[in-house]
């Protein structure tokens, strides 16, 4: 430590010799406020000053051809924004940020922060594992608070809990089924009961049950609802990227006007309708059912 104190005033003593030489001073002078002044706008300016000519000539001099060039100090650069954004008091956690707004879009598997965006209230209450609903009861005229809902982990052994499920709500026990659900979304109630009555002592009903796994294939795979919404965006997304592809929709009236039920849709993907021309004259057709909320089959019709 020494040592490197010694050679630190060394570089500093041989920087300010520099200095005053090349400033046309002399070390061993003494200089009034004015020459002062000048030394110090010659340092902030990075060691340039009137005499840039003279400078030179004495360095092309001494040096010969080599170039030389006085680096000055380094420029400060404003911090990251993330920098300033990240405080405790407005934390951001690194995700994906909406272009618009510049906040966090939350995903499943992110942690909640402050300032994220979610799409609706379902993925809110999704994404927070943690809340609880309390009132203030009357009850002989004692006047306390009772938590009614309690969403988060349950490490309670109250001998006042029943073990005939109507303490457990559809949303309570979908956490607990999510994973069973996302390894087979095909599992049987029967398998999903034993499951809740095994880890929590809950004989939850028959529906309760196929209610919970209805949410659970919701939050994993996408509502049946907004599935449908999508599909216009999704056949007009395959439009573009492939010019030449032909889809019909065919939609029934209601009595109300601008919404129409929808029946059925046909696509033609434009690679398959140039090689058709090329195929042998026999079609073939194959179907399947779809199973779920809205029954229906999927035709295909393709010729080789």
């Amino acid at each position: 430590m020494i040592a490197q104190g010694v050679q630190d005033d060394h570089l500093n003593d041989a920087f300010m010799e520099r200095v005053w030489v090349e400033s046309g001073h002399d070390i061993n002078m003494e200089h009034d406020e004015d020459e002062d002044t000048d030394i110090e706008r010659f340092i902030i300016n990075g060691g340039v000053g009137d005499d840039d000519d003279d400078d030179d000539n004495a360095l092309d001099d001494d040096h010969g051809d080599q170039e030389h060039s006085t680096h000055g100090f380094p420029p400060m650069e404003a911090p990251s924004p993330s920098f300033i954004a990240n405080t405790w008091d407005n934390i951001i956690v690194p995700g994906d940020i909406d272009e618009a707004t510049g906040l966090t879009v939350w995903k499943v598997g992110m942690e909640l922060s402050k300032g994220m965006l979610f799409n609706d209230k379902d993925e809110l209450q999704f994404a927070c594992e943690w809340y609880l609903r309390a009132c203030k009861r009357k009850r002989n005229n004692i006047g306390l608070w009772e938590i009614t809902i309690y969403n988060g982990p349950h490490t309670c052994t109250s001998s006042g809990i029943q073990s005939d499920g109507k303490m457990a709500d559809a949303k309570f026990i979908e956490r607990q089924i999510h994973h069973l659900v996302a390894a087979d979304h095909a599992a049987k109630i029967k398998l999903l009961h034993a499951h809740m009555l095994s880890d929590w002592n809950c004989d939850c009903s028959y529906y309760k049950i196929w209610d919970a796994k209805q949410r659970a294939i919701g939050n994993i795979y996408g509502d049946w609802d907004e599935s449908y919404e999508t599909l216009p965006k999704f056949l007009k997304a395959v439009q573009d990227l492939n010019p030449g592809t032909e889809v019909h929709f065919a939609n029934r009236d209601t009595n109300n006007a601008g919404i129409v039920f929808f029946h059925r849709v046909f696509w033609a993907f434009a690679p398959c309708i140039a090689g058709f021309a090329h195929c042998r004259p026999v079609i073939s057709i194959d179907g399947t059912h779809l199973y779920g909320r809205y029954e229906g089959k999927l035709l295909i019709a393709m010729a080789t």
